[in-house]
């Protein structure tokens, strides 16, 4: 058992019970900091995809767990269409296959990222990967949102230290005071240049959710042969 902490740790003070488990929406915002169970994607990042409650046992087959509060998870609209009612055997689950829950598994264990595509490094991360499309189109684009914003705000933070690590001794004296006023301009403005950095790509990403995927229709294909292959292990009775 891995020492790490998961992503998501559950507020011990919420009731793991209550008569409609809609009662837990914000609870569930908070604890998934505001993104998708198994996609990862952030109420910013998916402003034009609704965020619902997902079970992860589902309420079809499991009414015991309907407001249970640790079957809950918060889940973008796409995951939660692609996991519908799906849910692991006994039999599969002990082969090692299960869709992952970011309070119980840790991700650097199942996944890897390549570039702007997830790579499963175990029966889990295959599962999932192929369960949710978790390398579909928007969310590639997402990932390379993400990482030119990294690389930007890097960027960012890079010349600044180089701003203020410059020796104010060795500039010609007529231009030290201008250079000194243009630092404390910078500083001061470093946070509305990253804030307005975040707000341009978050509108990037908004507007890339809403593009057709054109590769789905092969790429279901190919996720069906993979699904087919691991259920196979133990069909299941729907």
């Amino acid at each position: 058992m891995s020492s790490r902490s998961s992503l998501v740790v559950r507020d011990p003070e919420v009731p793991p019970s209550v008569a409609e488990y809609g009662d837990y929406r914000e609870y569930l915002r908070i604890d998934f900091w505001f993104s998708c169970a198994y996609c990862t994607i952030t109420e910013i990042e998916a402003t034009s995809i609704r965020f619902v409650i997902d079970h992860y046992k589902p309420k079809s087959k499991f009414p015991d767990l309907v407001s249970f509060y640790p079957n809950l998870m918060w889940c973008c609209d796409r995951c939660n269409t692609f996991k519908g009612n799906d849910f692991v055997t006994p039999k599969m689950s002990k082969a090692g296959f299960e869709i992952f829950r970011p309070d119980k598994h840790h991700f650097e264990e199942h996944f890897e990222l390549k570039g702007v595509r997830i790579e499963s490094k175990s029966p889990v991360g295959e599962y999932t990967t192929e369960l949710l499309d978790l390398n579909r189109q928007q969310l590639r684009r997402v990932r390379k949102i993400r990482k030119d914003m990294q690389f930007s705000s890097g960027q960012i933070v890079a010349g600044l230290r180089a701003l203020l690590s410059a020796r104010i001794d060795q500039l010609p004296p007529p231009i030290r005071n201008e250079f000194v006023a243009l630092r404390n301009q910078i500083q001061s403005q470093q946070l509305e240049a990253r804030e307005l950095l975040e707000k341009v790509l978050q509108t990037w990403s908004r507007s890339h959710n809403l593009d057709p995927d054109d590769e789905a229709k092969e790429r279901t294909k190919d996720r069906r042969k993979s699904l087919e292959r691991m259920r196979a292990i133990a069909p299941r009775e729907d």
